[in-house]
């Protein structure tokens, strides 16, 4: 039982992005709880300023219709739970032996379909808020748009890469949700400007 326990533990921690502690709580010493923590964390700085360089990439696009602004941390939250979700789901099934990798065809079909209805209820959800709130439709069909993309491409990124790390005989829960959170915010800022940038301009006066 305390080994089951113990695996448990680490499982969690990895996906915190805490590098494994094996002792208890209370006996962990203060440096050596900053130094599992610093490596992870320093990691998603780094990793974090692709969004930055994708923000100031669409500058142009985010300074011809500002309202786009109002929307990002929806986006970019969305994108990252959906893929926290499903890497969380998969991982398990990997680990209690319900799904192999070998099935990943299979795998990335039926998450495919829930990613596209959670993207389409989702999408029609932030439609009516942008609509509502904003009173341009173009807007508004951008952001529902995007958003119903950014979940269903969230849903599958989350599920492919600990099928990759099972791939290539390494241990799924190694994969943080942070990092994968991290990615999707940068994933997600290029396909909304990106169909913002479309939208709009087809929609310019």
């Amino acid at each position: 039982m305390d080994v089951v326990q113990e695996e448990v533990t680490e499982d969690f921690q990895r996906m915190a992005g805490i590098q494994t502690i094996e002792e208890e709580y209370f006996r962990v010493g203060f440096s050596k709880r900053i130094i599992n923590r610093v490596t992870w964390l320093v990691v998603l700085v780094i990793a974090a300023t692709i969004s930055q360089a994708i923000l100031k990439r669409y500058s142009g696009v985010l300074s011809s219709m500002i309202a786009l602004a109002y929307f990002i941390p929806m986006l970019t939250g969305s994108g990252g739970n959906t893929g926290s979700q499903s890497s969380t789901l998969i991982i398990r099934a990997l680990a209690t032996g319900e799904v192999k990798s070998r099935e990943w065809w299979h795998i990335l079909l039926r998450e495919f379909k829930v990613g596209a209805t959670l993207g389409f209820v989702m999408g029609l959800i932030a439609f009516t808020i942008a609509a509502i709130s904003l009173g341009k439709i173009s807007v508004a069909v951008t952001v529902g748009i995007s958003l119903c993309t950014v979940v269903c491409v969230g849903n599958i990124v989350g599920l492919a890469i600990p099928l990759f790390f099972r791939f290539i005989k390494l241990d799924p829960a190694f994969v943080s949700a942070p990092l994968i959170a991290t990615l999707l915010d940068a994933t997600g800022l290029v396909i909304y400007f990106e169909i913002a940038r479309r939208i709009l301009a087809t929609t310019a006066p």
